[in-house]
């Protein structure tokens, strides 16, 4: 931090921005319960107008933002479901109207619970149906696979063994493609793959759960990637609203380090610029025309 901030500022502003943070990070820290304690604590950097204005802002950001934590957190163990959604409506997007509307008709067809979901009255009622039958299926089918063979097994007669496995697999199967249906008709294609991993014969179950761990663990970085992009938005934005007094090179400066944040959290870019920044020297072979002009 203190690297970017000599990169960004000049000498005589680093106090300043310094007294500019330590309001930030008491703000974050929730140290204050009235505007008055705000002004109280940095009288030299605000007036009393402006603590109230800062405290009527931050409480409205975290109104705002406990709404969105809780939207984000009904995705935050799954991955695969939103990002595949997103691909599916920028593959719309390259159809002429003509051929996207019909296509779109199909799919409705296809995710029809997630639209009875959200209908109102009825919605919620269907939606908690569907999650505990969306989550007993895949327990119930691997239960069927690790119990039929040893009873089958008991059997007095040869082979009743690799039948027990026949008979467990077909069961278990019965019950995961129905809760691939219902996964995809949900939109929770996590679900989906999850499930589909279960039917690969006898590592069904160890690929269930593969899949699963790889899908939250991979939600939870992402998110902790938003949250760390979101937070640092956040305090840049703060420093830039209560300093009044800041020129505009030091604004600008707050905003190129905001830009680099954001670029050096964010994923990686394929392409873009080279990594070196010397000047690329090209040499030509000199004509005769060239030559011929010197002369």
């Amino acid at each position: 931090m203190e690297a970017i901030i000599a990169k960004h500022f000049k000498p005589d502003k680093v106090e300043e921005f310094n007294k500019r943070f330590s309001l930030v990070k008491d703000l974050a820290n929730n140290r204050f319960t009235s505007p008055e304690e705000i002004y109280q604590a940095h009288p030299d950097l605000i007036t009393p107008q402006q603590a109230q204005g800062i405290w009527k802002n931050y409480n409205e950001a975290k109104v705002q933002k406990g709404g969105l934590q809780v939207v984000s957190a009904q995705m935050a163990n799954d991955l695969l479901s939103p990002t595949i959604s997103k691909a599916l409506n920028l593959l719309l997007g390259i159809f002429i109207p003509e051929v996207r509307i019909p296509i779109k008709v199909g799919l409705g067809f296809i995710f029809i619970l997630s639209y009875i979901e959200k209908l109102p009255g009825i919605g919620a009622l269907v939606a908690s149906a569907l999650d505990i039958t969306a989550t007993v299926l895949p327990v119930w089918a691997v239960s069927l696979q690790n119990l039929i063979p040893p009873l089958v097994a008991l059997i007095p007669l040869p082979y009743m063994n690799f039948a027990g496995m026949f008979l467990g697999y077909i069961f278990s199967a019965v019950l995961l493609f129905m809760a691939i249906m219902i996964g995809i008709s949900r939109k929770q294609f996590g679900s989906a793959i999850e499930a589909t991993a279960g039917l690969i014969p006898v590592f069904g179950p160890t690929m269930m759960n593969g899949v699963k761990s790889v899908n939250v663990t991979a939600a939870k970085l992402n998110a902790r990637r938003i949250q760390i992009v979101d937070q640092f938005t956040t305090l840049v934005n703060q420093i830039i609203e209560t300093a009044t007094q800041v020129g505009q090179e030091t604004k600008a400066s707050l905003q190129g380090l905001l830009t680099e944040a954001v670029r050096a959290s964010g994923p990686p870019k394929i392409g873009g610029k080279r990594f070196s920044r010397r000047t690329r020297k090209t040499s030509k072979w000199t004509t005769r025309r060239t030559k011929s002009r010197k002369h």
